[in-house]
This record gives C-alpha cells, structure tokens and sequence, in this order.
C-alpha cells in the first residue's frame, strides 16, 4: 500500500453544522488511502472567531489559549501517526489509524494515580492543623468536581492537553466562569508540584501552562435602598419563616463586612466591649469590628455565649433562600451570601470611610483587594463635585 497517499491530517470548521449560541465545530479531518474521518476536537466557536488561513482560534474569542491547544493537542496525535507510517514506509489503513488514536499516549514513565496521592496529602495537611477548615472542604470539593470530570487520573495524565479540555468543559458544559475553573487547574498545580518536590514525578505541564485569570471590576452589590428593603422586609417576619435565619446572616454580614463562614460561627465570647473580634476561617486574619446598633440588635443573647450565636443556614439554602427575597422585595439581582461584605465595603467606601480602615475591617492583606469594592454610586459623584463647584 503507497505511503504517499497518507496526507497530512487538516483542521476544519463545519459552518454546515452549527449548535447552540451559533457557534461552529472544529474537526480533524484524517483522510487514508481515500478513506476520510472527521475527528470532533470539542472545540466550538464562532465563525467570526476562527482564523481559516492558520487554521486557529482568534485572540478575540474568549478562552482562545485552550481552545488552541486542544486543536494543536489533537493535529499533533493525528499527524503523528501518518508521519510515522510514511518515514518508516509501513502500511497503514483507517482501522490501524483509529486503533492507534483511540489509545491514549503514555509518554511519561511514571504512572501513580494522582488521586490517591493527593487524598494522602490531604489527610497530612489535616494532622498539621496548619490549614483553615475552609481551606481543606476547598480541596475536597476540588478533587470531587475533578473527579467527576476524570474519574481516574495519574500523573503522566496531567497534560496540557488535559488542562485545556477540562478548563473546556467546566466552561461550556458546566457553565462556569473562567475563574472558578482556573480554581481546578490551581488546585492540581498545588499537589502535581508536591509530588514533583518528594520526586514522584517529573511531569510538569505547567511549565507552558500559564493559569490567566479574568480581572473582575463587576463587583456584585446592593445600594443602601436595596438594604432598606431587606430590613424592612426582615422586620415583618417571625423566627420561624425560612427566609429568617438567612435573611438574619446577611443583614449582619451587611453592618460588619464577615464572610459567610465567619458569620456562622462567630460566638457572644468573640464580642467584647461592642466590638466583634475573629480571626478569619479563610485567611486567618484577626479582624476588630466595632458593632452598629443594627447588628447588636440581631444577636441573640439568650443564646449560651460559647455557642454560633446566627445559627446560620447551609451556605447553599442561604443562596437559594436570598434570591427569593430579593424577588419578594422587588430587588433585580442574584442575591448571594457574598453580596454581603461586597455591600458593606461598598457603602463604607461611599460614606467617607478611610480605605484602610475599610481594608483593617475586611481582613485584606493588601490595599489591592479593597480597590475592587471602590464603586462610587452616582450621589457620591455629583456630592464630589458639588464640592469643586465653590472651588472653581
């Protein structure tokens, strides 16, 4: 069988055949010996977006650095193949091309499981005590949600390749933000370079990986307004309707800037002389809050002081329980724990209050974090510049 009629395998876009959102699919088409196939490289996008000259995705679409890889990651398989049946004059049909590209490439030699690896790393950084427990229910759910992406992973396994398609999927499958599946790339980053440290591997794909996270300016808040209605809301409830206890937490969350882990465990023993004092669950900072008289007047002080005194829901019912007050207060947002100490930050910043008091009250380590809550609402601008106005 002639060799030369093995070509190089190209890359298409099928216009022919769009799916949702418009958008066209990448294939890999492999033709041997007058045979073709279409390879799918589960890579979508726009028209618009797809460069047909070079065949590649274009720096204008979103994500365009994995989406790239996966088509390079895919040609390279492919070309592999039929470049290797040609310099070595072997016979090659489509049943050899498929069984040769359906088998996964196992170019490291050391193949330990990288999920057993990391349950024992786990259960050490337990033993330490060195780590919050929210930062170790942060790794347990990391290595769920990577498990129920790739149920069985080793360490030769973690490729670049790898990392592209699963940044993919939570994207375009799970519909996640970019930032929270680059929270599944640090997560295996962390314990591949653990391993690599005890000399387990020395497979390192994050030598060309670069984990790019979006910068966010689109801090989610609620204006003073939005608060009044919370609490005038809150004031018509009693302590056994289901919004209570979350609407409860986060009004608190509202007057002090805490975290929702914080809120729920913080105790009467933690507030002295007024002032509400914690080290933080995430980032073990000791924060010093003085208490306004809206937030002492929801604790509760018949509660055994050693005790969370908000008794607050599931973060998960909190959510679920926030946007339905939101819809029965007439608020047009996706109210969620975390709007909370966005909204404090928020007010205090409009309100004159120093930023680095803001930022001592928040917990930041950095003057950096505080900027992100530096949204100015539009009576903040026109007081500002009611004030030039003498000037000038």
């Amino acid at each position: 069988m002639k060799t030369k009629s093995l070509n190089p395998p190209r890359v298409i876009l099928r216009t022919d055949q769009k799916i949702k959102d418009n958008k066209c699919s990448v294939i890999l088409r492999v033709i041997v010996h007058n045979v073709k196939r279409d390879i799918s490289l589960r890579v979508y996008c726009l028209e618009s977006h797809f460069d047909k000259i070079n065949n590649r995705i274009k720096k204008s679409c979103p994500n365009s650095e994995e989406l790239n890889l996966l088509i390079d990651s895919g040609f390279k398989r492919a070309n592999d193949i039929i470049f290797k049946a040609r310099v070595n004059y072997q016979p090659l049909t489509m049943d050899d091309f498929n069984a040769q590209y359906n088998v996964e490439y196992e170019e490291q030699t050391d193949n330990s499981d990288f999920y057993t690896f990391v349950e024992s790393e786990i259960e050490l950084e337990k033993k330490k005590s060195d780590k919050s427990q929210y930062t170790l229910n942060r790794y347990g759910y990391d290595l769920a949600k990577l498990q129920k992406y790739s149920p069985k992973l080793t360490f030769n396994g973690i490729t670049e390749s790898f990392l592209a398609n699963l940044v993919h999927y939570e994207i375009e499958t799970l519909g996640n933000e970019k930032n929270s599946a680059n929270n599944r790339l640090k997560f295996i980053k962390k314990f591949l370079y653990v391993a690599i440290k005890k000399g387990l591997t020395t497979n390192n794909p994050f030598k060309n990986y670069q984990i790019k996270y979006e910068v966010k300016n689109d801090i989610k808040y609620l204006t003073l307004i939005e608060v009044k209605k919370l609490k005038d809301y809150f004031a018509t409830l009693s302590n056994k309707h289901h919004h209570y206890r979350a609407l409860k937490s986060f009004l608190f969350s509202c007057y002090t800037g805490l975290r929702y882990g914080d809120n729920s465990k913080f105790t009467l023993n933690d507030i002295d002389n007024n002032h509400i004092k914690v080290t933080t669950e995430k980032t073990k900072a000791f924060i010093n809050v003085p208490l306004l008289s809206h937030a002492k007047e929801l604790l509760n002080y018949d509660l055994d002081p050693s005790l969370p005194n908000l008794a607050t829901p599931s973060n998960q019912k909190c959510n679920a329980y926030l946007k339905e007050v939101a819809k029965k207060c007439s608020i047009d947002k996706e109210i969620s724990t975390h709007y909370a100490r966005h909204t404090f930050a928020c007010i205090a910043l409009n309100f004159g209050v120093d930023r680095n008091i803001v930022q001592a009250f928040l917990g930041h380590t950095t003057s950096k974090q505080t900027d992100h809550y530096a949204k100015l609402y539009d009576t903040t601008k026109i007081t500002a510049m009611s004030k030039l106005e003498g000037v000038f």
